[in-house]
């Protein structure tokens, strides 16, 4: 026994603890099971308080769980939020925060979840990985549409982290352009009850209907699972995970910066036996502890008694490490579709404060695939023909600097607080907190997509710690370009004539800003000069900025043969459609190139001049292809623990 015990103090002496599991049979660790589904907000299912979903699965595990009822996705659209829930840090830290672009990563610290592989856990993926970055290291055991924790590789009472994705409840089940060739959908449209975002029109009632008919099949889908770990003696051991990866399909959802593209639900159930790996949070009660998902993988790493390496920013609510619940949780968005309109939020749980980076931007700018949602056109088309009240037009306008919203009491974010004095010391605490952690956390989003691909060979996140690379300089330009404050203009000035050209973007920009805030007295001559420039993406922004400034049909026929014009035209005809500078190029080019009208942008203009109707947006093969989405998510019965049998 004496040589036993020499023996165990020299490998933890020499090896650490971990010489132990080796030396000896290693202690039994929970499974975890992560079910996810997509494009849900909390109030779409039951035990959030929705008056028209039956959910009893994701209802009886909350009972028995934790509900949480301050989870956000941290981005409000797919894959900066998985790129997040990966790395156990905000995307926008290692430049993986524009959608569907996959950068270079440091492969090394960028996965969590070969962590759990050493650990002796058998990790499988079912199916969807997107995670905006490339890979070079192995991640899982298993990632395809047959991956399971029912894989006869797993060894007998080998652990397992399993996560399974359904899209049942994607956007694509919306995106048909048209309603009339729509199943009838067993929830019934008229009596659902919208939330107070949207407007409510019969199209909006449509998509909302069929969308929470996809929330009942995830729960029918989280059913499937339930069974199956009690069928196979697993339940006794497996720890589960419930929760979407944003928030949700209807308009100023999903994409979008307000709670209600960035909330989602999220239950955890521990069986009794793991329950003493969260001691401070008791099963059976709701929580309102701000949860991001940069907390996700550091939370798993800590269930299974791993402490999270120091470079993630998110910090564990279960498990051996967990911390003290955080004071403030921030979120982003850098894109919708092509559009870059970079918006920071940050909430304490009570308020939450966003910073608008291009204020001259409309948030409601249309892109091709949100808007084949017959909700998303029919309140577009509301809007242009201004038959909705003034409060629903405004999400196509161009919008401020800053918002402030008290969460709590206006839910929907419909009243602006940012302009009121009471509330001037929270939106000084939530601006000051939101600069401050860009800065600590050296965020990446304010350098524009197109700049970064060419800045190194080496991963940003690198590049930004190993160089002199000016990163604050950049984000506090950017924070003085979204002012429209004309103190700032030598600044702006000076920034046009910098070397690096993502430099030079904030600085025309934020002329674009002041112009837009009636503030611009002159255009500087580096400014006109811009608009030569080689640089697609900076041409156009000074191309915008001009324009505001003084309209000019001749600026517009430079936008219409810009590469990168499309979303800057469009921020212009959000507040500027009848100004006879912007029309009559367009309709010029509309009579000389009849192909035009087989391009989705320029179809998009004349839209929005009055000139087409609504339903011209689309072709039939774009109707075409949105039904065979439709049809494609309507059956729910895959990604299940079994598709090998």
């Amino acid at each position: 026994m004496k040589h036993t015990s020499l023996i165990l103090l020299f490998l933890v002496s020499t090896f650490g603890m971990s010489a132990i599991c080796t030396a000896a049979e290693a202690p039994k660790q929970p499974n975890i099971l992560w079910l996810t589904f997509e494009d849900t907000s909390e109030y779409e299912v039951a035990c959030y308080g929705n008056p028209t979903t039956k959910t009893p699965n994701i209802d009886g595990l909350a009972k028995d769980g934790v509900k949480f009822t301050q989870a956000r996705a941290v981005a409000p659209y797919c894959s900066p939020s998985r790129s997040t829930l990966m790395c156990g840090t905000h995307a926008t830290i290692f430049g993986t925060d524009w959608h569907r672009h996959n950068v270079k990563v440091p492969q090394k610290i960028f996965y969590w979840v070969p962590l759990l592989r050493e650990r002796g856990y058998y990790c499988t993926n079912n199916v969807k990985t997107d995670y905006n970055a490339q890979q070079e290291t192995p991640i899982w055991n298993e990632s395809s549409a047959t991956a399971t924790y029912n894989n006869p590789n797993r060894k007998p009472d080998q652990p397992f982290f399993a996560v399974f994705n359904n899209v049942s409840t994607h956007m694509s089940r919306l995106t048909t352009v048209t309603l009339d060739q729509r199943v009838p959908c067993r929830i019934d449209a008229s009596k659902v009850v919208l939330p107070d975002h949207v407007p409510d029109l019969p199209e909006i009632r449509a998509d909302y209907a069929l969308h929470l008919e996809g929330m009942e099949d995830i729960d029918s889908w989280v059913g499937i699972f339930l069974e199956d770990l009690k069928k196979r003696n697993l339940a006794a051991d497996t720890i589960i995970f419930v929760f979407s990866d944003h928030g949700g399909c209807l308009p100023r959802g999903k994409a979008f910066p307000y709670e209600t593209g960035f909330r989602m639900p999220l239950v955890v159930y521990v069986p009794p036996k793991w329950q003493h790996l969260c001691k401070n949070l008791p099963m059976g009660k709701e929580s309102n502890r701000l949860i991001g998902f940069e907390d996700m993988g550091p939370t798993v790493l800590s269930l299974t008694g791993l402490k999270a390496p120091e470079h993630m920013n998110g910090v564990a609510f279960l498990g051996d490490f967990a911390k003290p619940p955080k004071k403030y949780q921030h979120c982003f968005r850098s894109n919708t579709g092509g559009h870059y309109d970079p918006v920071h939020t940050v909430t304490d749980g009570r308020f939450k404060y966003g910073r608008c980076f291009t204020p001259h931007k409309a948030f409601g700018l249309r892109q091709e695939f949100q808007w084949k949602m017959p909700s998303q056109l029919a309140w577009d088309d509301a809007s242009l023909k201004k038959t909705v009240e003034d409060k629903y037009r405004a999400y196509y306008l161009p919008k401020t600097t800053e918002m402030l919203f008290d969460i709590e009491n206006d839910p929907w974010e419909m009243n602006d607080l940012s302009k009121d004095p009471k509330y001037a010391a929270k939106l000084k605490e939530l601006r000051e907190e939101t600069v401050a952690w860009m800065k600590a956390n050296k965020d990446l989003s304010l350098i524009p997509a197109p700049f970064r691909w060419e800045m190194s060979e080496e991963p940003l996140y690198d590049v930004v710690r190993k160089t002199d690379y000016p990163l604050n300089d950049l984000i506090d330009l950017a924070w003085a370009a979204s002012e429209g404050d004309a103190k700032n203009l030598e600044r702006l000035t000076a920034a046009l004539k910098d070397s690096r050209p993502e430099f030079r973007f904030w600085g025309a920009s934020g002329f674009a800003t002041l112009a837009y805030y009636g503030r611009l007295k002159s255009i500087v001559p580096e400014l006109t000069e811009m608009m030569n420039s080689d640089n697609p993406t900076n041409a156009a922004i000074a191309m915008e900025a001009v324009f505001r400034f003084k309209p000019d049909s001749e600026v517009i026929k430079k936008l219409l043969a810009n590469s990168a014009g499309a979303s800057d035209l469009m921020n212009l005809l959000t507040d500027s459609a009848e100004k006879p500078e912007i029309r009559n190029p367009i309709l010029e080019m509309a009579k000389k190139n009849a192909k035009k009208m087989d391009n989705y942008s320029f179809r998009s203009y004349l839209i929005s001049l009055g000139e087409l109707p609504m339903s011209s947006l689309y072709t039939e093969k774009d109707i075409e292809e949105g039904y065979k989405g439709y049809r494609n998510q309507l059956n729910w019965r895959k990604q299940l623990p079994n598709p090998i049998n």
